[in-house]
Parts: structure tokens; C-alpha cells; sequence
């Protein structure tokens, strides 16, 4: 009656222990999935997060090299500035010299003209202080006309002239600088506006804190199937141990 009740119980826990084994063999597989699914999202949420980083770390590149660039226009923009203000005083001060000559140069053909006039009527009279005074008015019309052709007023107008040229030139660099300096600005609000995206999608990611908490919380919970994986094979292996023991009884 022993020997057959130990039969029954050795046969009933055999049956027990090939349901654990096959348990524990589904048990583990679930086990070992889910600890792969959770190393492949952590992967998964760094390579993301590496990305977002580097993304990040380009665009602050392109913002600063944008900002760089502006600053440098901006300069060359107070460069042309200045001189356009320089040469626009010293055309007004032409101008100014020019005025002057102008009235300079109109009293001498006025002294001249006098002077002619004054030639003529004593050219009509035969005396010899008629011709001496003839001579010095010759000497002083010889120097009214080496005045005359010293102040010309025709090198003022193309000295004028060519400031003008100078001052239409440096306005067209001004004009073009502006173009630029608009483009770059344009340029950087479409940067900027890359970069509030940017942000936007980086704000819609968790946070890196909360990235490391998520991180830390995964290698938790695998930790954590690791060591009841390690139990259930233990408890497997103390069931093998106990089951002959009963066999033997």
C-alpha cells in the first residue's frame, strides 16, 4: 500500500514539475522579451535624445556665424555711413570755395573790362606818360589773367564733379550693403523660426532629467525581471532536488 501511494505521489509530482518546467520556460521567454524590448526603447531614447543634442548644437552654430555676419555688415553699413557723411561736408565745402571763386572770378573780369576800356582811351592820346601808363596797365591786365587762370573755375566743377561720381558710388555700396543686411535678416528669421520648431520638438520630448529617470526606472525594472528569473530558477532547481528525495522515501 506504501510502495503504491509513493508511486501515485512520485507520478503526481512528476506531472507537477514538467507543468513548472514548462511554466518557467514560458515564464523566462516573456521575461527575456520584455528585458529586449526594454534595452531596444532605451536605445531607442538615446540615439533620439543624441540626435535632438546635435540638431540643437548645429542650429546655435548657424545662429551665431548669421550673427557674426550682421554685426559685419553693420560695421561696413557705419564705414560707408562715415564716409558718405565726409564727403558730402567736403562737397559742401566746395561748393562753398566754389561760390566764392565764382565771385572772385567775376570781379576780375569786371577789373578787367574797366581796365580794356580804360587801355583803349589812352591809346587814342600820343604822350609818353600816356604810353608808360599804357605798359602798367598791361602788367596789371597780364596779372588779373594769371589770377584769372589761377583760381579756374573749371577745375572746381570737375573736382565737383568727380565727388559727385565718388558720393553716387559709395550710396550704391550703401543701397547694396542695406540689400544684404535685409537677406541676413530675412536669413536669420528663418533660422530662428527653425529653431522655435526645434524647440517645440524638443519640448514635446521628455526632459533629459526625466529622460535619466526613464532610463534608470528601465535598467530598474530589468534588474528587477533579472532577479525573479534567477528565483524561478532557483525554485526550479530546488523542486528537482526535492522531488527525487520523495522518490527515494
Amino acid at each position: 500500500m506504501n510502495r503504491n501511494y509513493l508511486c501515485r505521489c512520485s507520478q503526481k509530482y512528476s506531472i507537477m514539475d514538467f507543468s513548472l518546467s514548462e511554466l518557467n520556460t514560458e515564464m523566462r521567454n516573456e521575461i527575456s522579451s520584455a528585458l529586449d524590448l526594454l534595452q531596444q526603447k532605451q536605445l531607442t531614447i538615446e540615439e533620439e535624445l543624441n540626435k535632438c543634442n546635435k540638431k540643437n548644437d548645429e542650429i546655435h552654430a548657424q545662429q551665431k556665424e548669421a550673427m557674426r555676419e550682421i554685426a559685419a555688415v553693420k560695421r561696413r553699413q557705419l564705414e560707408l555711413q562715415n564716409d558718405i557723411d565726409l564727403s558730402a561736408s567736403y562737397l559742401s565745402e566746395l561748393r562753398k570755395e566754389e561760390k566764392i571763386l565764382l565771385e572772385f572770378n567775376t570781379n576780375l573780369l569786371n577789373d578787367v573790362s574797366e581796365l580794356e576800356e580804360t587801355l583803349n582811351n589812352l591809346r587814342k592820346k600820343d604822350d609818353e606818360d600816356v604810353q608808360n601808363g599804357i605798359k602798367k596797365l598791361i602788367d596789371a591786365i597780364d596779372g588779373a589773367n594769371e589770377l584769372y587762370e589761377f583760381y579756374d573755375v573749371n577745375m572746381c566743377k570737375i573736382g565737383r564733379e568727380n565727388l559727385d561720381k565718388e558720393i553716387k558710388q559709395r550710396t550704391e555700396e550703401y543701397e547694396s550693403l542695406i540689400i544684404q543686411k535685409e537677406q541676413l535678416q530675412t536669413t536669420i528669421a528663418e533660422k530662428l523660426t527653425e529653431i522655435e520648431k526645434h524647440k517645440e520638438k524638443l519640448k514635446a520630448l521628455p526632459s533629459p532629467i526625466l529622460m535619466k529617470i526613464i532610463i534608470k526606472k528601465l535598467q530598474a525594472d530589468r534588474t528587477s525581471l533579472l532577479l525573479k528569473l534567477m528565483h524561478l530558477r532557483a525554485k526550479q532547481k530546488m523542486k528537482h532536488l526535492f522531488i527525487p528525495q520523495i522518490s527515494e522515501a
